[in-house]
C-alpha cells in the first residue's frame, strides 16, 4: 500500500470521528468539563490528522505517530470493552460496539506496519527537464475531508 493512500484513509477515518472534533471545539469555546478522557481523545485525533497529512506529504515521522495513535486507540477500545462488560448493557451489544470501534485503528496499525521504509517513499529525481507539477486529487480529497470543520469553526 502506498503511504499517500494510507494517509488519505487515515484522514477519512479522522473526519468520521466527529465526536472527538465536537469535544475539541467544546473545549476551546466553552468551559472545560470533559475531563481527561476528552483531552486524550482530542490528542489522539490530532495524532491521526497529523500522521495522515505526514504520510501524504512524505514525512518520515508520520509512521511513528500513526503507530502510536493506532496502538493507543486499540488499547483504549479493549479497556472500554472491559468496563462496558460489567455494566447493564448486554454483552452482545458491548462486543459489537467495541469491535466496530477497534477495526479502523487495527487496519491503520496493520497498514502502517506494512509501509515500506521512509527512504523508499521518494522517487529518484530524473536528470531531464522538470515538467510542471500537477496537483494531486488525493491531496485535494484530504483537504476536502476537513473543509466542513473550517466552515463550522
Amino acid at each position: 500500500m502506498s503511504p499517500r493512500i494510507l494517509g488519505c484513509g487515515v484522514l477519512v477515518y479522522a473526519a468520521f470521528t466527529f465526536g472527538t472534533v465536537l469535544d475539541f471545539v467544546r473545549i476551546t469555546l466553552g468551559p472545560w468539563n470533559g475531563g481527561w478522557l476528552v483531552l486524550g481523545n482530542s490528542g489522539l485525533w490530532l495524532a491521526f490528522v497529523s500522521g495522515g497529512f505526514g504520510l501524504i506529504f512524505g514525512k518520515s515521522w508520520s509512521r511513528l505517530v500513526l503507530l502510536f495513535a493506532a496502538a493507543v486507540s486499540v488499547v483504549l477500545g479493549i479497556l472500554e470493552m472491559v468496563f462496558l462488560s460489567v455494566s447493564d448493557i448486554p454483552l452482545e451489544a458491548v462486543l459489537l460496539i467495541t469491535t466496530l470501534g477497534i477495526l479502523p485503528p487495527v487496519a491503520i496499525l496493520v497498514g502502517t506496519l506494512s509501509l515500506p521504509a521512509a527512504a523508499a517513499w521518494h522517487a529518484q529525481p530524473s536528470s531531464g527537464p522538470v515538467a510542471k507539477r500537477v496537483v494531486s486529487t488525493r491531496i485535494a480529497l484530504a483537504y476536502g475531508c476537513f473543509a466542513w470543520l473550517a466552515l463550522v469553526l
